[in-house]
Parts: structure tokens; sequence; C-alpha cells
């Protein structure tokens, strides 16, 4: 370690923060750089990681920005988050094994030991979906006024834990679950060539308690659809399956609804109220044209089967079918090789910040190549996550095992956000990759965070609290990390709320080039 050199390029915008320059002259070959240059901030150009002393009395101002060697966070990967089992959906949630029954026509059924038929399913786990089809019902110009009603109902009300707020990729309602056959979406191809496009309005408002929910009290502030159009197109499906079949595919009888935000039971009457504040306004005829049917495939790919004659579905070849994650409008990605240098997730972190700070949409290939086992794990997964709801953007390919997603992030804005890999993945680390977009989100938030508090291979949250934090507050960010418990390898289960400012300055330069004498010494014990 102590001769061990690796390329440090500043980027523009940290050039621009620190006043670092583009580069800098090397040292000599096996010579090593002292502990005042290898921290100043003026230092560019190659550079040789300190002794392992040295990096843990250091005070770094922001040590996400130094390249670093890392085994990745420790845990296995699992199934992802199962926020949405039971009732209406079923299934296991995103990537994971499902644990629900289909449904029973409620809009929230009690939970069970089915066999994975939600909203991007995944009943073969590792990473795989099942096949489905649904409806996007927020479209740029927020028709059916869903994304700024949802911006309403306030933070506090929120439980982050059962489901939290939806984003504005995932209002959206479904068509058709489990659509593993050949035939069914050769069905639902032929099907909307002849369907002109549809309309969908808002029917109802409601506050409804989520039975599926066992630990806990929790409600629900959604809104239900009317469109006669999808029922139709719903049915016409079904007519081709066996009757005792149809209900796997099609589990409930309503035209269909999305949950908006999952309520704490000590604010179901505030929410009954906002709903009743807020029902009429929704159902003053304001509809949203419907022109395209999404289908995601087993490898979590969306395609749009354009309704009238103009799409062919992901294997038709037609121009009508788009993937997911070729952007409307000509905006050209950003491209990023997870493969450079160590190959590992620092790249993710580092490439998923910037991108929701700058409002760069990027597409990230290679992921982890460097590694015995590629791919997105539990932790990655749940830390491009965490910097899509910041930013309000979209991710796709998101699934564990997958070896490229797609950011597109939205304008910043602050609020309640909640991470959780089900594993010991570390916390620092998902604070490492949403840090740069929620200083600048425009406004106070609150992240709450679980996990592993201290794994091997990443920084402690002692570090976090004791080194990180002090210097960002010099620098002008008076940040607070909460440890509410500790979570340890190879169970997790830490919990730990970090809260940032809004910030009314841009970040102040601090100078790190003289290394202080130690003053004392504290031992921390858990």
């Amino acid at each position: 370690v102590g001769s061990e050199t690796m390329r440090f390029e500043a980027p523009p915008l940290c050039r621009a923060l620190f006043a670092l320059p583009a580069s800098g002259p090397p040292p000599a070959a096996g010579a090593r750089v002292a502990p005042s240059a290898a921290f100043s901030l003026a230092a560019g150009g190659r550079w040789t990681r300190p002794t392992a002393a040295v990096w843990r009395g250091a005070s770094l101002a922001l040590p996400l920005l130094l390249a670093r060697r890392h085994r990745g966070s420790m845990g296995k990967g699992g199934g992802g988050r199962g926020d949405w089992p039971g009732g209406k959906y079923g299934g296991g949630g995103d990537g994971g094994a499902g644990n629900a029954p289909a449904g029973n026509g409620r809009r929230w059924g009690p939970k069970g030991s089915g066999d994975g038929a939600s909203k991007g399913g995944g009943s073969k786990g590792g990473g795989g979906k099942t096949p489905w089809s649904f409806v996007h019902m927020c479209d740029d110009s927020d028709s059916l006024g869903l994304l700024a009603l949802s911006k309403q109902i306030p933070d506090d009300w929120i439980d982050q834990h059962h489901g939290g707020r939806r984003s504005r990729d995932r209002m959206h309602s479904t068509l058709l679950l489990k659509m593993t056959e050949p035939v069914h979406l050769q069905r639902l191809e032929r099907l909307v060539q002849t369907t002109s496009p549809l309309r969908v309005e808002i029917s109802e408002l409601f506050c409804e308690p989520v039975d599926r929910i066992q630990d806990a009290e929790v409600y629900c502030i959604g809104v239900a659809l009317a469109s006669p159009g999808l029922r139709t197109l719903k049915d016409a499906w079904t007519a081709e399956e066996p009757e005792d079949r149809r209900k796997v595919h099609v589990p409930y009888d309503s035209e269909g609804h999305i949950s908006l935000a999952y309520i704490r039971a000590e604010f179901k009457q505030q929410a009954q109220a906002f709903v009743q504040q807020h029902a009429t306004a929704l159902k003053d005829g304001r509809g949203l044209v419907v022109d395209h049917i999404s289908y995601q495939d087993e490898q979590g790919q969306e395609h749009q089967l354009v309704l009238g004659g103009g799409g062919g579905g992901p294997g038709g070849g037609s121009s009508g079918s788009r993937a997911k994650g070729v952007p409307e409008g000509g905006v050209t990605l950003k491209d990023i090789d997870g493969s450079v240098l160590e190959g590992g997730g620092q790249i993710l972190r580092m490439s998923g910040g910037y991108s929701a700070l700058l409002g760069i949409p990027l597409r990230i290939s290679k992921i982890r190549a460097g590694r015995s086992k590629p791919g997105l794990a539990a932790q990655h997964l749940e830390s491009l996550r965490l910097v899509r709801d910041v930013s309000g953007g979209s991710l796709t390919d998101d699934c564990i095992g997958s070896c490229e997603v797609t950011l597109q992030p939205g304008p910043l804005a602050p609020g309640g956000f909640y991470a959780d890999p089900g594993t010991a993945g570390s916390i620092t680390l998902m604070i490492q990759a949403s840090l740069p977009p929620l200083l600048f989100a425009g406004g106070a938030s609150e992240a709450n965070l679980k996990g592993g508090t201290d794994v091997s291979f990443s920084p402690p949250f002692d570090f976090c609290q004791r080194v990180l934090l002090p210097s960002l507050k010099r620098m002008g960010a008076d940040c607070s990390v909460d440890c509410l418990r500790r979570g340890v390898f190879p169970q997790g289960g830490g919990h730990v709320r970090f809260t940032t400012p809004g910030l009314t300055e841009p970040l102040r330069p601090i100078d790190l080039s003289v290394q202080g004498k130690p003053s004392q010494i504290e031992a921390v014990l858990h």
C-alpha cells in the first residue's frame, strides 16, 4: 500500500468547487507522498495512498473523491425490496421471490405465500423479472395532476419503511400480470394493433388501510382510475385464456388504481381530511390520453407497444417498440465504463451522484466487471435507487445482477427518503452516493438508511460521524447523522438517520495541506 500509485483525475465539478488543477506532476517512481501532499486538495495528478494509520487519522473534506481499492459491500444480494406484495399486485417486489397471493379483488389483500406475481415480479429470484404489462399515468405535463398532488402530502406523514412515496416513474397502472408464455406477448401485440389511443380519468381519491402489512398499521393515499378502453383491452386479452387462468393475469375487477403514498397510522385523520379536501378538484374532467402500453421483459427492459398499429413489441423489430432507457427528445446519454480502474462499485456511486447533481442522464455498463461476481449487488442497487429518488428521476434495468443501468435524473427536490438493501450493505457508502444531490436539493432533507453500519471494505459509521461530517461543516454544510441501531455482517439490521441542510451559498474551500498534531485519543466500543 505504501508505494502503490493510482491515477487521480479531478472532475470539472470538483475543480470548480475546490480549485483543483486538472493534473499535476507525478512523484518519483517508488517515492512515498507525504500525508500533507496526499491529502492536499491541490495535489492532483498521481498520488500515493498513505498508510492505514494516516488514512484513519486524516481529516478529509470529501472522502468519496479519493480513488481507493475495496471489495464492495458485504452481504448477499437477496431478492429486492418487495414493497408491493399481496392485494391487487401480489408477489414479492422488484427482482425478488414472491411471498403473497395474486390478490383477492381488493386494493390490498393479506400477505400470504404465493409465487411472485408482483409488479416487476421476480419469481425467478437472482435478478430475473416476471414479464408483465402496464400503463404509465404521469406524463411530462402531469395531465392527471398526480405528481403535483403527491408533493402536497407532508413528508412527516410518510411511512418510509412500508412503501414511502411513489416517484413519478412508478406511477403506473397494471394491465396484465404473469405474461410468461410467448403467446401472451404475441396476443397483446395483435390487440394493440386494432386499439385506438385510450382516455383515462380519475374516478376517486381514497385513503384506505393496507391490509397486507402485518407488522404496522399503515394507510394509503391513492387514486382509482376510470377507463372503459383499458377494461375492454383487458377483457379481450383474457377472453382467450382458460377461464380458471384469467384471475392470474387480471386478479381484480377495477379499471386500475395508483398508490401515491403510504401513511403512518398517527396521521390517519389528517390524511382523510387531505383526501376530502382534494377529491373534488381531481374529478374536474381532466384526463390522460394513453398512446402506448408498456411491456417489461425478463431482463427488466421496458418496451412500448404503440396503440393503433405502430408497435411491434420486443420481438417484432418494429420501430414502434422502444426499449426504456433510450431518452426522449434526442437527449444524449453519457456512457460510463464500469470496468475502469478497480472495476468496483465506487464508480457507480460517484457517477450516480454527479448525474443527479448536474442533471446529466447516463448509462453505466460493465458494472463491477473487476469483481468475482459482476453486476449490481444489493447495496449498489439501493444506492442508485436512493439517488434516483432524490433526483425524482427514473432508473432502468435496476435489478440484482444487472451489468448495465440507465439513470435519467429529474429536478432535485428536498424531502424524506428511505433505503434498505435487505443485507448488511454499507450505509456509509449509500451516504456517499446520495450526498452530492442531497446537499444541493434546495432544502433540508432526511434519509432513513438501513443495512450495515460497520462492515469490511467501507468507512465505518464513526468515520462518517467524526471525520467526514466535521469537515463538511467547515465547508458550510452542517449535516447530522444519528445511529439508531448498529448493523454488522452478515445480518445487517443497522438504522441510521442522515439529515442535510438546505444550502444557501456555495460550499467554502478548506485547506488540509498541513497535518495537525493529535490532541487526544478516544476509543469507541460497540
